[in-house]
């Protein structure tokens, strides 16, 4: 099935337009959380808000995905939206009357639901795309996701701010739960799995899910590398560049340029994905891609210059989206589908839930050795990617195949196919 074809076919359409309003809804919430917890004029209350919400994420997201293969993701799906729905919802009513402004436990316990909540959804809907997509697809919708997440990003904290200056959090609040309520309708309509009654043993378990990733090497190999891609980068845009800035005695307006250009080369890269053919080998494709990425990334730690880091930062954002989306792609259709909602949770678990991680040991480095040597150890992280991703024969002659329409449904998303080179 050609990809135009593929995308006009109503579960993938109705799972893409469930997906945009879900994440729409989760960048709207950000600025809101954000806004509310700086009006008590604490700092520390401020910063404990923010990064609280991550926590039970983090720690609760294998379990959330254990869930998504016990219970199936359409009923997973509708669960999380409802109870986004239901948070927002409160979350309005408490700032309408003046809890959450003079009480600051109650948008804590707020943070916490949302953040518990949302560790079942995102292995759910980051699931969804193996069972309802073509496997050498998977890649090109990788990449589409990544785009309709840069968008949302775009669009989600601006909507909010103009909510939250009209009607105040509130308004804020409904508007989220609005979106969440479009995301529940229209996933609901997408036809996305249910229940599976799978024969293995370990269906329902989080230690099976692990077990599985581990003796399969294939897949070990491509969650490291997405691990240490996601923890360089990361690690390198969101403290690496902000400590660039302050050296330099730049503005902040310098920075959001920065992080800007950053976004729009990963949302061109990502792009690219979506409009080329599929790669007929796409470890080897992305193995390129990680390569060019590695200088430039170890180029900003030595770069004085506006223009310069500006440049570069849009090359490695451009260097970065085909390289994430083709081993998320490749991530998806290597597991069996028994094990779907599991292995997106520890893919999850390895992009967002070691971030906070990334930050600390960057910061230490820089402290102990310089800006300049931190860059270095994200490009040497990099280049362990790199060198994974080469001495594995398995990985690089890799190429997708198999369908999932008509018949009955094989195990994995597709199969792997190894070709002599």
């Amino acid at each position: 099935m050609s990809w135009f074809k593929a995308m006009g076919a109503p579960p993938l359409r109705r799972f893409l337009g469930g997906y945009t309003a879900s994440m729409m809804g989760d960048q709207m919430w950000v600025p809101i959380l954000g806004w509310t917890a700086g009006q008590y004029g604490q700092p520390v209350v401020a910063g404990l808000l923010l990064s609280v919400g991550t926590v039970p994420r983090a720690l609760l997201m294998l379990l959330g995905g254990t869930l998504v293969d016990r219970h199936g993701i359409q009923r997973l799906a509708a669960v999380t939206q409802a109870g986004r729905i239901l948070t927002m919802l409160a979350l309005a009513a408490m700032a309408a009357v003046g809890v959450v402004t003079h009480n600051w436990i109650a948008l804590l316990v707020v943070a916490l639901v949302f953040g518990a909540i949302d560790a079942v959804n995102i292995p759910a809907l980051e699931a969804a795309p193996a069972l309802i997509a073509e496997p050498d697809q998977l890649p090109r919708l990788a990449g589409l996701l990544q785009t309709v997440g840069r968008l949302a990003s775009v669009a989600g904290a601006p909507l909010s701010g103009l909510l939250i200056a009209v009607g105040g959090v509130p308004a804020g609040a409904m508007g989220c739960a609005l979106l969440f309520a479009v995301a529940l309708a229209v996933l609901r309509r997408a036809g996305l799995p249910g229940r599976r009654t799978g024969t293995s043993g370990n269906l329902g378990t989080g230690t099976g899910g692990l077990r599985y990733i581990a003796s399969n090497p294939v897949l070990r190999t491509l969650i490291v590398a997405i691990a240490c891609l996601n923890f360089a980068i990361m690690s390198s845009f969101n403290v690496g560049i902000t400590l660039l800035v302050k050296d330099h005695g730049w503005s902040a307006a310098v920075f959001g340029l920065f992080e800007g250009s950053f976004g729009a080369g990963a949302m061109v890269g990502a792009v690219i994905v979506v409009v080329s053919r599929p790669a007929r080998r796409p470890a080897l494709v992305a193995l390129g891609w990680v390569a060019v990425q590695i200088p430039l990334l170890v180029a900003l730690g030595f770069i004085g210059s506006v223009l310069w880091i500006s440049v570069v930062s849009v090359l490695v954002g451009l260097t970065l989206g085909p390289a994430s989306a083709l081993l998320i792609g490749l991530a998806q259709v290597t597991t069996d589908r028994n094990y779907i909602g599991r292995v997106m949770s520890v893919v999850g678990f390895a992009s967002i839930g070691l971030t906070p991680v990334s930050y600390l040991l960057f910061s230490l480095v820089a402290d102990l050795a310089g800006i300049g040597t931190a860059f270095v150890a994200g490009g040497a992280l990099e280049l362990l990617v790199l060198v994974m991703l080469a001495v594995s024969p398995a990985l690089r002659t890799t190429k997708l195949t198999g369908s999932v329409d008509g018949g009955e449904q094989q195990p994995s998303g597709g199969t792997l196919v190894e070709e002599t080179p």
